[in-house]
């Protein structure tokens, strides 16, 4: 079991979350001027085709909200919009949830669920225990959906798996474009650009272009611990 310390520091992370209070700028090392220019738009195709790239979900919400609401006005009756974010390495999940997906999917729901395979280990189950509690929810990995190309070496070190399901709503009165959405991605989509790629594929949001993203996507948490020597968590 992890120390006072530790257990104190889950504590403040997770009602920080809850608060959506995280600061997730402060993990972007770009320049202010990468933040004010984080979207790049224009038209592949005239009055056809919109290219709208995303560097970060690490940027402002509501500040890149507006400027999004401004570009799907201007192309709302678009045969395709392509949305590249294939040099974005993550940043928030709630960035694409709120900027990308519900102003399109209008007053609808679409949901996604995932699989976290659990490694063996005193660190991770510790973690598991103090900072999520859903042991009982932990599933014998032999029943484990099937997945075309997992690689099944690495269930000996997972025995167990947990899965989860999101839902997403909007509330809003139409969608705010018509046409059919693409999304760019690549070896460098990292982190909530990972779980993005992963939310179109599974609910068929949009169609995927390019190669195979970097992956962690999904997690529980941060795992923390007390270094022995300097005391820091």
């Amino acid at each position: 079991m992890f120390n006072p310390e530790v257990e104190e520091a889950y504590e403040r992370l997770r009602i920080a979350k809850d608060e959506n209070k995280i600061d997730y700028e402060k993990y972007d090392l770009s320049l202010e001027e990468d933040k004010i220019n984080n979207i790049k738009y224009y038209d592949l195709v005239e009055n056809e085709v919109a290219y709208i790239e995303i560097k970060s979900f690490s940027n402002d919400i509501n500040y890149d909200g507006l400027i999004l609401q401004n570009i799907y006005e201007k192309v709302k009756d678009y045969k395709h919009i392509v949305f590249d974010v294939s040099k974005n390495r993550g940043g928030s999940t709630l960035y694409w949830k709120n900027n990308i997906v519900k102003p399109i999917i209008g007053r609808n729901k679409l949901s996604y669920t995932c699989y976290l395979l659990l490694q063996k280990g005193k660190y991770s189950e510790s973690f598991i225990d103090i900072s999520n509690s859903i042991y009982n929810e932990l599933r014998p990995v032999k029943e484990l959906p099937f997945f075309e190309n997992i690689n099944k070496d690495d269930f000996d070190i997972t025995p167990y798996f947990f899965s989860g399901t999101d839902t997403i709503y909007s509330n809003a009165d139409k969608k705010a474009v018509n046409g059919r959405i693409w999304v760019i991605i690549s070896g460098d989509s990292y982190s909530a650009t990972d779980e993005f790629a992963y939310f179109c594929k599974e609910t068929g949001f949009a169609t995927l272009l390019g190669q195979t993203t970097k992956g962690d996507g999904f997690g529980l948490g941060t795992v923390l611990l007390k270094l022995p020597s300097s005391q820091y968590v």
